[in-house]
């Protein structure tokens, strides 16, 4: 949604499109304020600057201001919540993204490193989708829930630990079921990051992701 008329539009190119602008202070330092706006209001507004307001590229990415962003509980208009958000003065988000492509620019306008962002982010650590909680809240009686993984995949889960190794290595966290080619319980494994819970419902299967690098913003 444009924040100066309110259109409903999404982000992108195009005339019927929003796009982000980067504020930057009265020194022309850049500031972790952002503002999506529709062509109208973009030419109405936005002054003849090359750094008061900086554009944004379509797959640039910008915690609370990104497709990604859109369900989740710690967005706010076009803004990030969360603490780990170096807005919030955090150590950063942990945004799943492409490498961009990197260069270095010597031109008579601006001089410096310039980076393009292919496509655009794919996941966010600290995301928790609307319905989701933290995993800091899930039960850890062993009771079934499903849990969401940083690629998008939903597994079935429980928390499981017993430390006395008198039948087995010790173990503590949470695991899901393995099953065999036949579809048959096989064991569990155990799941080292999952973002966020919820109650039991309808399981999807997991995804594979392509090779991403890791952004903090």
């Amino acid at each position: 949604m444009c924040q100066c008329c309110g259109e409903a539009l999404r982000l992108g190119k195009g005339e019927r499109n929003l796009t982000r602008w980067q504020e930057h202070d009265h020194q022309d330092k850049p500031e972790f304020r952002v503002v999506a706006l529709c062509k109208t209001c973009e030419n109405r507004l936005i002054e003849k600057h090359p750094r008061l307001y900086r554009s944004l590229q379509d797959n640039e990415p910008w915690p609370g201001c990104m497709d990604l962003c859109l369900d989740c509980r710690y967005r706010e208009g076009v803004s990030c919540r969360h603490v780990d958000a170096k807005a919030n003065g955090g150590k950063g988000v942990a945004i799943s993204i492409a490498r961009p492509i990197s260069a270095m620019v010597d031109g008579e306008k601006y001089s410096g490193p310039i980076h393009l962002w292919q496509e655009p982010a794919k996941a966010c650590k600290q995301r928790i989708p609307a319905g989701w909680e933290p995993m800091a809240a899930a039960p850890k009686d062993a009771t079934d829930i499903e849990v969401q993984l940083e690629d998008g995949s939903i597994l079935v889960a429980h928390w499981a630990q017993d430390l006395s190794g008198e039948e087995q290595p010790p173990f503590i966290g949470w695991f899901t079921a393995v099953k065999d080619s036949q579809g048959n319980r096989d064991g569990y494994r155990e799941i080292k990051t999952p973002l966020c819970w919820r109650k039991m419902a309808g399981v999807k299967e997991a995804t594979k992701g392509t090779e991403v690098t890791q952004e903090r913003h």
